[in-house]
């Protein structure tokens, strides 16, 4: 029995009988073959099922369904909508999670049918190649199953304009289908023994209107598709879009609009066609290769035009001249296919959907073509083709409709239509492009790509919408050879610009100003009288997609993606300005990948690999190496990576990467090292020690899912690592050796390389260097998504912290932002409550607030009330996020290749190619607003942990954490919080954020650039410098505002009433300062010892109206009546304070802090204002007249306002230091801050003198050269502390150099004596030196001196310093590098000896800090440990305020302040800093944030000869005679000391 139509409008069943099947069967399998004869016996049958046609009696009929042709309607295009899942593994894992919340999955699809040529088709979406869907999805828990249905449809298909959307109607339903297990498989039954079914699945037929507007993700095609085509085509459709047509055919399928031919009509014109076909010539078609889906072409059309090359949104066409040649008989070329499916093709069965017998017979026709190609192949899609022009001729019975598909040119007759073209014919120019913007604006739509088709010299135009065939000439034309061809720019996307501007430079010669203009006006010819060869060769060039990456606007760099043979990713990065060269390796293996019996392998392992290598055995070799070539290396550990990175000059790149290399080709995990650097780690883990931020993210961890690895300790410990290991028999150097083994494998490596060096350069670096890397052909570690259960929600966490203050923080479990990076639906969020983290809300309490904190956080939960409300998740909210974060990405400060690249090796183990910058700044790309409410819906208050930290609570805390020993307790939140927090009142004064004012409207830049700051208004109260600086082509500007105020730091009560006017007045525009942040303004206020210093670093277009708000706060200031670390850190602030002439001691703050009251800060305000001065440096893109303008609003209020006058010449800044006298040694003992912190630190100076180029650079060269010698000795040999430094410092202007250690296991004196110790190794290592060697130290210092600010911020920081010390050596980096080349390696050793090494003649000053509880007895340590330079690296750039730490990252030698709240641990991580910078050292020196309050100062005044005492153990006979004065009262030291003359 065969099914077949009817030739009337409507779709009715008939069966035909068959009395001769066998025959038929035959003779369809004989259709197989391509020959003339086989297509004829086919066509013989014809007239049989014809007659049968026309007995065939109608049956009853069923419901009936009006279906429309598909040219009703209308197709656009709209942002991408990707699936929330990249793999059916991950899809079913966030099954599991949402099946334990909510239960079963329901989800709904919709079946949408149209018509085409006579025939049923279904719409389809198609992602990539071979995934089809319907269009619909889940529906949210409660959801109404026709709302959700609608909502999913609206979401996939509707128009941005509400106004446009289509009214669909769900007419029926078709089926059900189940998923029994978490299984990718469904069925359209529940088996008997499944209780409890994963998802529930219902189809819904959906009838469409007559005509509509229907608007496709651009990532998304939709596809109309014939029904016998889906009928059980579980292969290519699966089983539910498959069994579509059966579940239709109860239905009467009313074609509306389009009448079915008949089927004997059109048998007989396929028989004349197929007649006509076969005996065609083929014509030789010249192609072009389109990137992306190739467009269908039909046979024997003529000579195709050439489809244009586009690929990174670049357009480029060839065009070309024929020279004469005689005809030439072609042969056909045989005809590709990439349709497959069973050689059933024609099952004759009852429950087949009816087609007509024409579409039968095409379609077997086809498959016999696709099946052989061959001679009569061309013949057989022609006939194809004219029998269903929809056919393409690539064998695929789909049609696309998007934004980019063409329609059928259709008779249009609708009235208003007609009406509102005559309207439109008679605008003029002006109002033709209004109106196009204002239907851009109103309909979404984004501006289309420059550029024009361009069609090749004689060539035909395609068919009419990709599908219908031309007229077939009787005879082939015969084919003109081209012999010289043209290269035309057709357009480009606005990303691709610059790529295109220099490739396009690259070809013709031109100069950058004459290759823009050629780019920015295409359509262009670029070059003429090309040969075909070398014109596909240019062709390639500038379409071929070497830059995937999305790059931001002012981006110079070029960056290319390779995978090397053993399956390493890397990214090779060309930047032209870069003086630096640096890479990172990040190996996808981190913390949460240690074994349950080594706590902490993961990051020792990291610090293992800096040790040596098989091919360079020598220890220390590669961090040495690395120092003297001006660079720096580290490397952190984080949850699921391991990030190795260093930065050398650029010249250097290679030999440092040779080595870098071998971490991972072959290290020396040598046994004897194991146990030594297991102490360092142990170091790491005890400076850790007293820090909140590490000890909350260990309770986070402690109480979380203890089957989880996040639970575990991470740092490790020397217990962790030997103790316990070798009593269990487990020999820890194996552990660490299998650990790199097994984990290090090339698959799972992603790394990145930054230089000025050429891409192909870099590129054959990284293949000699990294190809050796072996492949255990690992993946990636997987870990199970529950790092916290239901039982741990719901959970109060009390803690003891080490600082004062009381905070509280929320966490929650929800959606991976690294899964969803293109749609970051937490970041939605967090921009409204301005959490940056996953998922957390911090809340600071004073006193009161820890009296409330119920209330307080219940104030979180009615704002996430507030969300949940309509129009809580809105598009403008999520419009204005994505505005922000495009600026921060187009407008991006440059970061250090240091950074940049550990940045980049990261992204590249996260984000997909195209998107690895977007995502690395969290450019979300889709609006999902199901997504955002779905993360809305998981911070509920019954799954939120709280973690409530006051030292105020030490009653309740009886617990201690088994690591870091913090005292903690845990319990149930309380009943009366849970309900406050559910049922609580909304709170009217909370809303939405209104629209930011702070964002920028214009990007323009100066066109004047001055090479150093100018003195361009001054008057008694107010002196401004300007330098315009449009060089960093960003539209930002720095401003700073030195407010010189005699009476703020008069005395210790008027300095510490001016710290609390400074909190104050940030608390009070804590506010303000959300927005600012948001839009890309930040700005700082600080009090120093001059007065107040305000910094402005932002877009120029509003930089100057969040100046003057912050100053109008600043002058109107008003009490509210309801408001008001480590070791060597505290040793550098008494350092300070003893050199510094006028600087007061923290304890002289703490003495007149009880007395002081709100009504004194008041006082205090009029009268800190009543003497100013103002220096103001304005520098970026900011013009003179603006900066002119905002002084003069400036000096105007300050003297309307505050009735401020100028200060007396005695009252301006003195700015003088200690001048240490020659042979005289003091030293200042002073215990912790903290007494609960066992660090100690020793910090010893060598004063050099007040600042000069010559100096400077003595001592600079000095520590450049014995820096590595240093860290080397005293913590990688004696393994003193994890912190050690050896730099050049400032106090003010006057130079030093300077020695720090940190240790948990030694005296401060002993350190100093060690110190000693190492002096004279220094001395020897200059004396051995070579000329050779000491030449290239200069060298490589002068090229970090002369490497250039990368960001307007150093910039700008560098001429402030020299401003506000009054220097004004603008030119200071060129005066230094000469002074330095100018020296020889006897000026060098005299100066050491001189300033460091003879005790008669240095001038030292040293600084002790005591642990409370004494350390171990120095004797009893192993002194002959040695160490590698691993995870610390080298930390001088702690010291010397290193720009990289804004941008570097998650680095190892720092913890960050958000830790605790991330559950993507670090060790030793850091935190990104997105403040106004801060000025060079020599200045932060003198405002220096001031560290925790500490006890008593010194014991008393008087002298110890320098023989006695651990201090002098180990001096040598030198020290013999000198005497160290130890400083009891430093005040009294202080006056009898000689002074500094200041520049000021």
């Amino acid at each position: 029995m065969i099914a077949l139509c009817r030739p009337e409008q409507q779709w009715t069943c008939a069966e035909l009988h068959l009395a001769d099947f066998t025959v038929l069967g035959r003779r369809r399998a004989a259709v197989h073959g391509t020959s003339r004869a086989a297509v004829n016996s086919y066509l013989e049958v014809v007239p049989q099922l014809a007659r049968g046609l026309e007995a065939t009696p109608m049956l009853v009929a069923m419901a009936q369904l009006a279906v429309y042709p598909v040219g009703n309607y209308t197709f656009g295009s709209k942002p991408p909508k990707f699936e929330k899942d990249s793999s059916v593994a991950t899809r079913m894992d966030r099954l599991k999670d949402k099946y334990s919340r909510e239960g079963l999955r329901r989800s709904v699809d919709a079946v949408l049918v149209v018509h085409e040529h006579g025939h049923p088709h279904l719409l389809v979406l198609q992602m990539g190649a071979s995934f089809f869907k319907l269009p619909g999805g889940r529906l949210r828990p409660g959801e109404d199953e026709t709302e959700g249905l609608l909502r999913k449809m609206t979401g996939l298909l509707a128009p941005p304009a509400d106004t446009m959307r289509p009214d669909w109607r769900v007419a029926d339903l078709l089926g059900c289908w189940w998923r029994p297990n978490f299984e990718n498989m469904m069925y359209p039954y529940c088996p008997p023994h499944i209780a409890r079914p994963k998802e529930q699945r219902r189809i819904f037929l959906v009838a469409l209107p007559e005509r509509c507007y229907l608007s496709v993700p651009k990532n998304m095609r939709l596809v109309a598709v014939p029904l016998f085509e889906v009928y059980d085509n579980i292969a290519r459709y699966g089983p539910v879009i498959s069994a579509i047509p059966a579940l239709l055919s109860r239905f009467n399928l009313s074609l509306v609009g389009r009448a079915v031919p008949s089927p004997v009509a059109g048998l007989a014109a396929a028989q004349a066609v197929a007649q006509q076909a076969v005996a065609q010539q083929q014509q030789q078609q010249q192609q072009l290769v389109q990137y992306g889906q190739q467009q269908p072409t039909a046979a024997g059309a003529g000579q195709q035009a050439p489809l244009q090359p586009q690929k990174a949104g670049i357009t480029v066409s060839l065009s070309g001249v024929a020279a004469p040649q005689p005809p030439q008989q072609q042969q056909a070329q045989p005809m590709q296919t990439h349709y497959q499916q069973d050689d059933d093709l024609l099952p004759f069965n009852p429950s087949r959907i009816l087609m007509g017998a024409h579409t039968m017979l095409a379609r077997s026709l086809l498959r016999a073509a696709c099946s052989t190609g061959g001679a009569g192949s061309s013949s057989v899609e022609a006939i194809a083709q004219r029998l269903l022009p929809a056919a393409s001729s690539r064998c695929t019975w789909l049609r696309h409709y998007s934004s980019e598909s063409g329609e059928e040119k259709r008779e249009i007759s609708d009235p208003t239509v007609l009406a509102l073209a005559d309207q439109i014919i008679t605008l003029n120019l002006l109002q033709v492009a209004d109106l196009t913007e204002i239907l851009k604006q109103r309909l979404g739509i984004q501006a289309p790509m420059m550029g024009m088709p361009m069609h090749m010299m004689g060539g035909g135009m395609p068919a009419a919408g990709g599908g219908a065939a031309a007229e077939a000439p009787a005879e082939a034309a015969p084919v003109e050879e081209k012999t010289e061809f043209s290269l035309k720019l057709e357009g480009y996307e606005a990303a691709s610009k610059i790529k295109v501007i220099k490739e396009v430079r690259a070809m013709t010669g031109l100069g950058l100003k004459e290759a823009k203009e050629l780019v920015e006006g295409a359509p262009k010819v670029v070059k003429e009288g090309l040969k075909k060869e070398e014109a596909e060769a240019l062709q390639k060039t500038l379409v071929d997609d070497d830059q995937p990456l999305v790059l931001p606007s002012i981006d110079d760099c070029s960056y290319r993606l390779i995978t090397l043979n053993n399956g390493l990713r890397a990214l090779v990065v060309h930047d032209p300005q870069a003086e630096k060269g640096a890479a990172s390796c990040d190996v996808r293996v981190g913390s949460l990948s240690d074994p349950d019996d080594v706590a902490g392998l993961a990051h020792f392992t990291e610090h293992m690999l800096f040790y040596s290598s098989e091919k360079y055995p020598e220890e220390d070799e590669y961090s040495k190496y690395v120092s003297e070539h001006g660079g720096h290396t580290n490397a952190y550990t984080s949850n699921e990576s391991t990030n190795y990175h260093f930065d050398v000059n650029w010249d250097a790149l290679e030999p440092a990467l040779d080595r870098f290399a071998q971490f991972f080709i072959a290290p020396l995990i040598s046994a004897d090292g194991v146990e030594r650097e297991a102490k360092a780690v142990d170091s790491e883990h005890g400076k850790n020690l007293n820090s909140d931020p590490w000890r909350k993210l260990q309770l986070w961890k402690a109480t979380a899912n203890p089957a989880h690895p996040f639970s575990r300790f991470s740092t490790g410990s020397y217990d962790t690592l030997i103790t316990q290991p070798k009593a269990v028999g487990v020999d820890p150097h194996e552990r660490v050796r299998l650990f790199h083994q097994q984990h290090y494998s090339a698959g799972v490596m992603r790394l990145a390389v930054v230089s000025r060096h050429s891409l192909d350069e870099l590129e054959a670096l990284v293949r000699d260097k990294f190809s050796a890397v072996p492949n255990g052909g690992i993946s990636a570690p997987r870990f199970p998504p529950e790092a916290t259960t239901q039982e741990q929600g719901g959970l109060l966490i009390r803690m003891v912290p080490e600082r004062e203050g009381h905070s509280i923080e929320l966490q929650w479990p929800t959606v991976s932002e690294h899964e969803r990076y293109r749609t970051i639906p937490s970041s939605y969020v967090s921009h409204l409550l301005g959490s940056r983290t996953f998922f957390m809300c911090r809340i600071d309490l004073t006193d009161e607030g820890q009296a409330h904190v119920g209330e307080a956080v219940g104030v979180i939960f009615r704002y996430l009330d507030l969300l949940r409300q309509p129009g809580g998740v809105n598009e403008r909210l999520w419009r204005e996020m994505r505005q922000l974060a495009d600026m921060r990405f187009n407008y991006r400060d440059k970061a250090s290749p240091y950074s940049y690249a550990s940045s980049l090796s990261q992204a590249m183990q996260v984000f997909g190619d195209a998107d690895l910058l977007l995502g690395s700044y969290s450019v979300p790309l889709e609006y999902d607003p199901d997504l955002i409410a779905q993360v809305v819906a998981d911070l509920t208050p019954q799954a939120a942990r709280v973690l409530w930290a006051s030292k105020a609570l030490e009653a309740e805390c009886g617990e201690r954490e088994k690591w870091y020993g913090t005292r903690y307790s845990t319990q149930p939140l309380p009943q009366d919080w849970l309900q406050e927090w559910v049922e609580g009142p909304a709170l009217p004064e909370l809303h939405l954020p209104h629209t930011n004012p702070f964002i920028p409207q214009q990007f323009g830049l100066l066109k004047d650039k001055a090479a150093v700051p100018a003195l361009i208004h001054s008057s008694t109260m107010v002196r401004l410098w300007h330098k315009p600086d449009p060089s960093f082509r960003v539209p930002k500007a720095v401003l700073y505002i030195n407010l010189q105020l005699p009476e703020a730091y008069v005395t210790p009560e008027a300095a510490v009433l001016t710290q609390l006017y400074t909190k104050l007045l940030n608390d009070y525009l804590s506010e303000l300062a959300y927005d600012a942040d948001l839009a890309g303004l930040h700005y700082g206020v600080r009090p120093s010892t001059e007065g107040l210093l305000l910094t402005i670093y932002g877009y120029s277009d509003t930089a100057a109206t969040l100046a003057q708000t912050v100053l109008d706060r600043a002058l109107s200031f008003t009490v509210l009546p309801d408001r008001y670390d480590q070791p060597y850190q505290y040793a550098l602030y008494s350092l300070g304070v003893l050199l510094e002439a006028r600087r007061w001691h923290v304890s002289d703050y703490e003495a007149v802090l009880p007395a002081l009251t709100a009504d004194r800060l008041q006082a205090h305000f009029p009268r800190l204002f009543s003497r100013c001065r103002a220096e103001l440096f304005a520098t970026g893109n900011l013009s003179a007249a603006a900066a002119t303008h905002f002084a003069g609003q400036l000096e105007k209020a300050l003297v309307g306002r505050c009735q401020s006058q100028p200060p007396f010449p005695s009252q301006l800044p003195d700015a003088r230091v200690v001048s240490l006298p020659p042979g005289r040694p003091a030293l200042l003992s002073q215990p912790g801050p903290n007494p609960a912190n066992d660090n100690l630190a020793a910090v010893v100076a060598f004063q050099v003198g007040a600042d000069a180029p010559r100096l400077n650079v003595l001592a600079e060269l000095l520590t450049a050269i014995g820096r590595r010698d240093a860290f080397h000795q005293l913590r990688t040999v004696e393994q003193l502390g994890y912190l050690t430094f050896f730099t050049a410092y400032w106090t003010l202007h006057v130079r030093s150099v300077l020695f720090i250690v940190q240790s948990t296991s030694h005296s401060a004196a002993y350190l100093e004596s060690r110190i000693e110790a190492f002096l004279p190794m220094l001395s020897q290592r200059l004396s051995s030196m070579s000329g050779e060697e000491f030449s290239a130290h200069v060298e490589e210092l002068a090229k970090s001196k002369l490497e250039k600010p990368k960001r307007l911020r150093e910039a700008a920081g560098r001429d402030w310093s020299e401003l506000d010390g009054g220097t004004l050596m603008f030119d200071r980096v060129e005066q230094e590098v000469a002074a330095l080349r100018a020296l020889s390696l006897a000026d060098l050793a005299a100066f050491y000896q001189e300033a460091v090494l003879e005790p008669g003649s240095r001038r030292k000053l040293s600084v002790h800090i005591e642990a409370s509880r004494p350390a171990a007895a120095d004797g009893d340590k192993d002194e002959g440990s040695q160490a590698a330079a691993g995870g610390g690296g080298d930390l001088t750039g702690a010291i010397a305020g290193m720009e990289d730490s804004q941008q570097a990252g998650l680095k190892d030698d720092k913890a960050a302040a958000a830790a605790g709240s991330n559950a993507a641990s670090v060790e030793g991580a850091g935190q990104d800093s997105q403040e106004v910078p801060a000025p060079p050292q020599h200045v932060a020196a003198k405002e220096g944030a001031k560290p925790e309050p500490a006890a008593a100062a010194g014991s008393g005044s008087g002298s110890l000869p320098c023989g006695e005492g651990p201090a002098a153990a180990a001096a040598g006979p030198t020290k013999c005679g000198v005497q160290v004065e130890r400083i009891g009262d430093m005040w009294e030291w202080k006056r009898r000391q000689q002074l500094y003359g200041g520049f000021k």
